[in-house]
């Protein structure tokens, strides 16, 4: 993980902000990647199996806002 990140994921969990991810790994990787990286909880998790055009399209960055319920 890069230097910082986890210190700004505990500041924005702790100014209440809500916090989704989208990864380009299948799930199975993003599970591994999790468990070593302790990064906490996130309300959406969008990985490579939830769309159908990869990043850098947009499809898995709109498919978490629709999930956390976001006006689009």
């Amino acid at each position: 993980m890069y230097a910082g990140v986890p210190e700004m994921l505990t500041a924005l969990r702790a100014a209440g902000y809500r916090l989704g991810i989208v990864t380009g790994k299948g799930r199975a990787t993003w599970e591994v990647s999790r468990s070593l990286l302790r990064q906490g909880e996130w309300e959406v998790i969008i990985t490579d199996g939830d769309v159908r055009t990869p990043k850098p399209d947009p499809e898995g960055v709109l498919l978490a806002l629709r999930q956390m319920g976001a006006e689009l």
